[in-house]
């Protein structure tokens, strides 16, 4: 018998992300690095910024706070949950607060970045999440489309965490397009 050709997700999952791979199927995993990051959570935050695996972390942690405990803001950076075998490993209580969320949600994601799989996180799994397709290069042009510090670099993240945080968030002028999520710029006129 031949076996089922398996996808580019579920063949990254098994060969790169194992911690990944181990925090979607073990939920003691889950549970104990839960535990372990709400033991230092000394005050609700008002803002979070989550990288990588980090972000299904987060969702993780805003999903079992109260609401009146959740961030105003999540920001995602380089998100692995658009990839579709993330997503349907998810718990079912992760997949549900996705869609019934009061958490305001910013997804960052690069089309050159593996884990994010190409791609924005998809509408119909991730209502009302503005994605913002930026270009993690340096100055060199090498890339480093997953690299952290790339996307905390970005100029559209500091407006917009600033922003959000003084109540003059841009979200709305990047909806109007007066601010160009690609490089960050601001449009005049």
């Amino acid at each position: 018998l031949a076996k089922a050709p398996r996808s580019i997700a579920d063949q990254y999952l098994d060969n790169q992300a194992k911690p990944l791979k181990a925090w979607l199927r073990r939920p003691a995993y889950r549970d104990a690095i839960r535990q372990e990051i709400t033991g230092g959570i000394h005050a609700a935050p008002d803002i979070v910024i989550a990288h990588s695996m980090g972000s299904l972390i987060a969702i993780d942690l805003i999903a079992h706070m109260s609401r009146d405990d959740a961030p105003a803001l999540l920001v995602t950076l380089g998100s692995p949950l658009s990839m579709p075998s993330v997503w349907e490993k998810l718990p079912v209580k992760l997949q549900e607060w996705t869609a019934t969320r009061s958490t305001n949600w910013a997804n960052l994601y690069d089309r050159r970045d593996i884990a994010t799989f190409s791609e924005p996180l998809p509408s119909r799994r991730f209502p009302r999440v503005m994605n913002v397709r930026v270009r993690n290069v340096r100055p060199d042009h090498n890339e480093r489309s997953h690299s952290a510090r790339r996307y905390l670099s970005h100029a559209f993240l500091v407006p917009l965490v600033l922003g959000y945080a003084s109540g003059a968030g841009p979200v709305a002028e990047v909806q109007a397009g007066k601010i160009d999520a690609l490089d960050g710029t601001h449009r005049i006129g």
